[in-house]
C-alpha cells in the first residue's frame, strides 16, 4: 500500500475510537487506511527526531510508516490506552532497528543484535542490583543464554565499536612509511639490472609466493634450472645493494652464481690443479 502523507489531517479521540472498533469488529479496511492516514504526522515528528543519524529523512518516514501499520494492526483498545499512546514505540522501535541495521560502521547480523539489546539491559539492571560490575556467567544467566552465544555477543559489540588511531597498536609511523618506501625503490632499482629471467623467477617466489616447481611451469624449465635463477637472482642483488667491488650485477645469465657451467669448469680446474702435483711427484 502506498503511504501517503497526511500532515495536518487529525482525528478526534471519539472518531479515532469509532475507526478502531470498526476496523477491529467488522474488519473494515477502509477504517484501518484511515487510521493510518491520520496518524502519519506522528511518523513524521518522530523520524525528524532521527534524521541526523545518517539517513534520508523519507527513507526514515516509509520506515516508521511501517511500525504504524503494525501497531494498527497489534491495537487492543480493550487495554485502556489511546492508540497514539501504543503506536510511539512501534514507530520509535522500527526507526531505530533500521538505524541500527544500516548506519553502523559494521553491519552485525540480527540476530547478535537481539542478544547485545538483550545483554544490555540485563548488564544495567544488575550493575544497578548488585552495586558492581556482573559476572560473565550473571550476564548469560539473566539474559538466558549460555556462554557461547554471550562471547559471539560480546565480540560483536566490540566490531561495532571503531578503534581510536591513537589508540592503534599497530599504528606505523611517517619515518617507517617512508624506509619502506625507500627500500621498494633501491630494490625495483636493482631489478631493472637483472636478466629478464633472473626478474620473472624472483617476481614469482617472492611476489606471487610460488614453489620452485610452480615456477619451473610457469617458466617452462626445470626445478633445477629454476633454483638456480633464484639464486642467481638473489646474489645479484645482494651484490649490488651491498656495493661489493668487482661483484656488480649484470644483466647477463653467467655470471659468478647460478651459472652451472662456469660452476662445473671451476670445480673440474680444482680438480685438475690437486691431482697436478700428484704426477709430479710420481
Amino acid at each position: 500500500m502506498q503511504i501517503v502523507s497526511a500532515a495536518g489531517r487529525s482525528l478526534s479521540r471519539r472518531s479515532s475510537a469509532a475507526l478502531v472498533r470498526a476496523y477491529r469488529e467488522h474488519d473494515d479496511l477502509s477504517a484501518r487506511e484511515r487510521l493510518i492516514e491520520a496518524y502519519l504526522p506522528l511518523v513524521e515528528s518522530l523520524a525528524r527526531g532521527h534524521a541526523h543519524c545518517g539517513e534520508q529523512f523519507e527513507d526514515l518516514v516509509q520506515v516508521g510508516a511501517i511500525g504504524l501499520i503494525k501497531a494498527v494492526d497489534r491495537f487492543d483498545p480493550s487495554r485502556g490506552v489511546e492508540l497514539g499512546a501504543f503506536a510511539v514505540p512501534n514507530i520509535v522501535g522500527e526507526i531505530k532497528r533500521h538505524l541500527r541495521d544500516r548506519t553502523g560502521p559494521i553491519r552485525v547480523p540480527r540476530r547478535h543484535q537481539e542478544i547485545g539489546a538483550r545483554l544490555r539491559n540485563a548488564r544495567h539492571n544488575l550493575s544497578s542490583g548488585l552495586q558492581r560490575t556482573p559476572t560473565s556467567q550473571e550476564l548469560a544467566a539473566a539474559a538466558q543464554i549460555d556462554e557461547r552465544e554471550l562471547a559471539e555477543a560480546l565480540r560483536a559489540e566490540r566490531a561495532r565499536e571503531p578503534l581510536s588511531l591513537e589508540d592503534a597498536a599497530t599504528t606505523v609511523s611517517a619515518e617507517d612509511a617512508f624506509g619502506a618506501s625507500d627500500d621498494r625503490l633501491v630494490v625495483s632499482s636493482c631489478m631493472r639490472g637483472l636478466h629478464r629471467r633472473e626478474r620473472q623467477a624472483l617476481r614469482c617466489r617472492f611476489f606471487a609466493d610460488m614453489s620452485q616447481d610452480e615456477i619451473a611451469g610457469r617458466l617452462g624449465i626445470s626445478q633445477t634450472q629454476a633454483s638456480r635463477l633464484i639464486a642467481s637472482g638473489l646474489w645479484k642483488l645482494r651484490a649490488n645493494l651491498e656495493d661489493k667491488p668487482g661483484f656488480a650485477a649484470t644483466s647477463e645469465l653467467n655470471s659468478m652464481h647460478g651459472n652451472s657451467g662456469r660452476r662445473r669448469g671451476g670445480a673440474a680446474r680444482g680438480r685438475r690443479t690437486q691431482a697436478a702435483p700428484a704426477s709430479v711427484e710420481l
